[in-house]
């Protein structure tokens, strides 16, 4: 065997361990690098990984080292999943300051000591915004930035008054989903509406192209859903990452039938939430939000019913006003027409009785100035003024009857009329009189269904009660 220094591990690695020290000690590093291998300890609150770089253009690690953090380094930890909102796990790039270790036993690591939060927030934020920029390119005809919003063909669609039949997408045995429903069901309004479940993992960004097949499959349906739903009961900011990826910023953006999201967060809006109908935070304020939109439906439809209602008793009341005032013309017009007539008739009638009176008068004086005559001349003159006097009589006579024909013509006229007008006459003609607490009722509006009402005929009373109530044109008695 040949004259070699020999060495016991041990002392080899006091070595190594010496002069990692000399060249390391007291010195940290901002390390960028993927965390891999991850287990954490929580009843020691101790993380163990490897911290990786991975060559972009092959996917192949070009370099590891195992690390653990400590008590301080977990405090840092837990901090940094506060204010990021990602967890610290596996496939996550981190800037993290580390320490450089050996130990005999345990090897060579790096201990962390302290990680940057923003380095992750940035690195998140700029994923998210190229996604949103690749959107922007490759589907600039469904997908369009104004100002800090986005016009998508979805949050252009127009919602349909009342939300009745629901497609939901949601991952099995969600409490949101449970929340959703309780919240629709139990709605103060009692309305009631058909939810269809499609069902898929809702985190993690390999189970995009899972939810992607869901909206496929409400396409597929053949429903025609007034909305759909894309829920889940909240988790921490990476849960949320598959809601930021292209696949499902597309779908959305060009689904033909409104989309509601209620993903459960509280801080950003995901991709999803911009390229959707109608963002909301929760699946309780989805359903809260269809609920509050089918009642602003109903309340435009009740107001327009008050609407009606007030302007069908303006236009009764209008119209019961000017039959009212026609009615009143009539009578007063008809009342005028017979007075005046009457006092015509008694002119008439006083002519009559002091016309013959002239005329005898007339005549007696005529007799009288040819008596004189008639005693020189009597046989003459006397056959003479008897002639005259026939003609006179029968000329009287022809006179008062004519005039007495015609005046008979028109008190018989207005007979006529005011037969013609009378409630018998008109109630002949099919028309009724409708009694109603014992008054004439000529407003219908007066009249509820269920109402006692007495219909008179010419001949016959009907006592009937108001079964149904309807509204008519009355063209057909429009003259």
């Amino acid at each position: 065997m040949s004259d070699r220094s020999q060495l016991k591990l041990s002392q080899l690695t006091a070595v190594i361990s010496a002069a990692m020290g000399d060249v390391f000690a007291g010195l940290t590093f901002w390390v960028i690098a993927d965390i891999t291998d991850h287990k954490y300890y929580p009843e020691k609150g101790h993380h163990y990984f490897s911290l990786v770089e991975k060559d972009p253009s092959q996917n192949r690690i070009v370099a590891k080292i195992a690390g653990v953090a400590w008590q301080q380094g977990s405090g840092r930890i837990s901090s940094f999943e506060k204010v990021t909102g990602q967890l610290f796990h596996n496939d996550i790039n981190v800037l993290v300051n580390v320490s450089v270790d050996y130990h005999p036993v345990y090897g060579l690591k790096v201990t962390l000591l302290d990680i940057d939060t923003n380095f992750t927030i940035g690195l998140l934020e700029k994923q998210r915004l190229e996604t949103i920029a690749r959107l922007l390119d490759e589907f600039p005809e469904f997908i369009r930035r104004s100002g800090e919003c986005f016009l998508t063909l979805n949050n252009q669609l127009e919602m349909k008054p009342v939300i009745q039949r629901i497609a939901v997408i949601t991952s099995l045995n969600s409490a949101g989903f449970q929340d959703f429903q309780h919240t629709l069901a139990n709605n103060t309004f009692h309305y009631h509406f058909k939810v269809d479940s499609y069902y898929a993992a809702v985190q993690g960004i390999e189970n995009a192209r899972d939810i992607r097949q869901r909206f496929q499959d409400v396409l597929e349906s053949g429903v025609a859903y007034d909305a759909v739903v894309l829920i889940r009961g909240g988790g921490s900011q990476t849960d949320f990452l598959i809601f930021d990826t292209f696949t499902l910023g597309e779908i959305v953006a060009r689904f033909p039938v409104p989309v509601i999201t209620g993903i459960g967060h509280q801080k950003n809006e995901t991709i999803v939430d911009l390229m959707a109908h109608t963002p909301l935070k929760t699946p309780t304020m989805a359903a809260e939000f269809i609920i509050a939109h089918n009642r602003r439906f109903e309340e435009a439809l009740n107001n327009l019913q008050k609407t009606i209602i007030i302007e069908s008793q303006q236009l009764f009341s209008s119209g019961s006003q000017q039959l009212s005032y026609l009615n009143n013309i009539i009578v007063n017009s008809t009342r005028d027409r017979i007075s005046r007539q009457k006092e015509n008739l008694a002119r008439l009638n006083q002519g009559i009785i002091s016309r013959p009176r002239e005329i005898l008068m007339q005549l007696s004086a005529q007799l009288m100035m040819t008596s004189g005559q008639l005693i020189s001349r009597p046989g003459v003159v006397l056959a003479n003024r008897m002639k005259d006097l026939r003609v006179e009589i029968a000329s009287l006579a022809g006179y008062t009857r004519k005039y007495l024909v015609n005046t008979s013509s028109y008190l018989e006229h207005f007979r006529s009329l005011i037969r013609l007008m009378s409630p018998e006459s008109i109630m002949k003609k099919g028309f009724s009189i409708v009694y109603h607490k014992g008054k004439i009722i000529t407003d219908p509006g007066k009249i509820g269904v269920g109402d006692d009402i007495t219909v008179v005929f010419p001949t016959t009373e009907l006592v009937t009660n108001v079964k149904e109530k309807k509204k008519r044109n009355g063209r057909e008695f429009n003259l």
